[in-house]
Order: structure tokens, then C-alpha cells, then sequence
């Protein structure tokens, strides 16, 4: 992912950071249907077809990374310079996963 500003993935869907899932779909769902290269007139021109395939592109990485709370734990905690807090939070979990598939 590249870098991204303090709560851009959410303003790029036009959600606020303390959105349910729910309210992220949603915000998701206007945000795709705005910028899907399927539903541009056939009048516009290249570069705001282009511009278009961007800012899809964008919305949809944005979803990708916000739809799951695991990632979008760490996009926050990543945003909040907290980045180690989560990384540590999320060890002993992965450490008591492995215990228990080798037992």
C-alpha cells in the first residue's frame, strides 16, 4: 500500500473513522458506483476516464484494507503512530494460534 495521510483510505470512501461496517459499505457502494469505469457517460473524455480508473482503484484498495478488521486495525494503529501497540496486541495471538497447531 503506499503511503497514505492521517484517515485518507476513510476519506476516500467518505466515511468517518469510527464507521461501523455497515456505514462503510455503504459509503463504499456510492463511492465505487461514482468513479466505476462502467458508468461513465460516453461522452467523457480520456483523462477523466482516466482520472475515473484511478479514483476506483483507489476506493477499491481503500475497501480492501478497511472491510477487514484485522487490517483495518492496523491501518489505525498505523495512523496513530501506534503501530508497535497493535503489533504487540496481535504476537501473543499469533503465538497461542501456533501452540495450538502444534499440539
Amino acid at each position: 500500500m503506499s503511503e497514505t495521510s492521517s484517515g485518507e483510505l476513510y476519506s476516500i470512501l467518505g466515511a468517518k473513522p469510527d464507521a461501523t461496517y455497515k456505514e462503510l459499505k455503504a459509503c463504499y457502494q456510492r463511492a465505487i458506483l461514482q468513479c466505476h469505469p462502467d458508468k461513465l457517460p460516453l461522452s467523457v473524455s480520456e483523462e477523466d476516464q482516466s482520472a475515473a480508473k484511478e479514483q476506483f482503484s483507489k476506493v477499491d484498495m481503500a475497501w480492501r484494507t478497511l472491510c477487514n478488521d484485522t487490517s483495518r486495525k492496523a491501518y489505525d494503529f498505523s495512523q496513530t503512530g501506534k503501530a508497535e501497540t497493535f503489533l504487540i496486541t496481535l504476537l501473543p495471538t499469533c503465538l497461542i494460534r501456533q501452540a495450538v497447531i502444534n499440539l
